[in-house]
């Protein structure tokens, strides 16, 4: 709506990626005192098919710290000094979740 001229909104700067199309036809400001964050996860079955676990994330995090963040800067060079990708960028055994299976009454 905002990018058809109706209103304003409170975004974050990964949110403005999805409305790019868009984005030429709205005004950014940057709100200091406001923080937000946003966590992506990769869920995989403990031990099974670490391999593609692993392509996913190398794959997922090349994305964000090229594409997303060139994309970003040409919506407003601002937003780029806003996303903070963790350099860890690497699944850890600490990262999976165990569980089992409900057990049968």
């Amino acid at each position: 709506m905002v990018g058809g001229g109706l209103g304003w909104a409170l975004t974050t700067p990964v949110c403005l990626l999805q409305a790019q199309h868009v984005s030429q036809n709205v005004a950014v400001s940057v709100v200091d005192t406001l923080v937000g964050s946003r966590s992506l996860y990769l869920l995989s079955l403990k031990d099974q098919h670490q391999q593609v676990v692993e392509k996913v994330q190398a794959a997922t995090m090349k994305l964000l710290r090229g594409d997303a963040m060139r994309r970003l800067g040409t919506i407003d060079p601002r937003l780029t000094d806003l996303v903070r990708i963790d350099p860890r960028g690497a699944p850890t055994r600490s990262s999976h979740i165990d569980s089992q299976p409900p057990r049968q009454s």
